[in-house]
């Protein structure tokens, strides 16, 4: 039904809706991850333009076979996922800006991040918080570790949800934040103080090696 629908769309439709249509499917792909596993069959498409992706759909929809077009079932049970962080050089780099502007997912966990910013490095803006990581090791670390965390509550959103979670280096704050070892403030105040001290750990294991 819903191959159907799809093909009735981008028959019908303009090429601005078109456009719209194939890029709600890519962003379902990643959101659809966790709902996939209800169904057992599976179908994959791959069309170069528009009359090869409808006579893909038609094919699909009458049981035939057709370039591009693979049908099969899906593995059980699915393979697990991990989400990896290793050293937070990686997240240094990363536009951190461009993603709070653009992803409400990202800018909420940033959001959350922000008053415990404010307690370690005094800044109580957002847009603030990339510019100021350039100031200190010490803030570079606090920025590094926020953009790495709103970066994985991004991929949950889009419904990717880990079934182990690990870190590396300073990869490790992030997911013993993540899998909920760590309060996030408590983490914060940590990395603002400049790691001195015991990580803080809500468990017996300082460790971050930890499945939710």
């Amino acid at each position: 039904d819903h191959a159907r629908r799809q093909q009735g769309v981008i028959r019908g439709g303009d090429e601005a809706r078109q456009h719209a249509v194939l890029r709600e499917h890519r962003r379902d792909a990643l959101r659809g991850r966790v709902g996939a596993r209800v169904h057992a069959q599976r179908a994959a498409l791959c069309a170069a333009d528009t009359p090869s992706l409808l006579a893909g759909l038609e094919a699909l929809l009458a049981g035939r076979e057709a370039a591009g077009l693979r049908l099969g079932a899906a593995a059980d049970p699915l393979p697990r996922l991990a989400f990896l962080f290793a050293s937070l050089e990686s997240a240094q780099r990363m536009d951190g800006a461009r993603l709070y502007e653009s992803s409400p997912s990202f800018r909420a966990a940033i959001d959350d991040c922000m008053p415990g910013v404010g307690r370690c490095l005094g800044i109580t803006r957002a847009a603030e918080l990339w510019r100021s990581a350039l100031a200190t090791a010490q803030a570079a670390r606090v920025v590094a570790f926020c953009t790495a965390y709103a970066l994985a509550q991004r991929w949950r959103a889009y419904g990717l949800t880990p079934d182990v979670l690990a870190g590396e280096g300073g990869g490790e704050q992030v997911a013993a934040c993540l899998a909920g070892s760590v309060p996030l403030t408590e983490m914060l105040a940590w990395l603002g103080s400049g790691g001195r001290g015991v990580v803080p750990t809500a468990g017996p294991s300082s460790i971050p090696l930890l499945a939710p």
